[in-house]
């Protein structure tokens, strides 16, 4: 069990997630799943503090359970070159 948190530092400010892009370990585009990688795309009509952006794994077999939570960092901001490719 997982899932996705986006949420905005700016309240009085909306933003628009855009696109989410899957990734496996390979760098190849994929669906989503355990041990994906992604890529989350957003934009805002005037500037804006970064949203927040949280996953969580909660993954369990029997009575044991191990869970890790992640925080997502910008890459590049689109008024920015990306560093490799489009």
């Amino acid at each position: 069990m997982g899932g996705t948190r986006f949420r905005s530092a700016s309240p009085e400010t909306p933003f628009t997630l855009t696109a989410i892009e899957y990734y496996d370990s390979d760098d190849k585009n994929v669906r989503g799943g355990v041990g994906t990688n992604f890529i989350v795309r957003w934009h805002a009509e005037t500037p804006i503090h970064l949203p927040v952006v949280e996953t969580v794994m909660i993954p369990s077999e029997a009575t044991q359970g191990i869970s890790f939570r992640s925080t997502a960092r910008v890459l590049y901001k689109e008024t920015d070159a990306p560093p490799n490719g489009p």
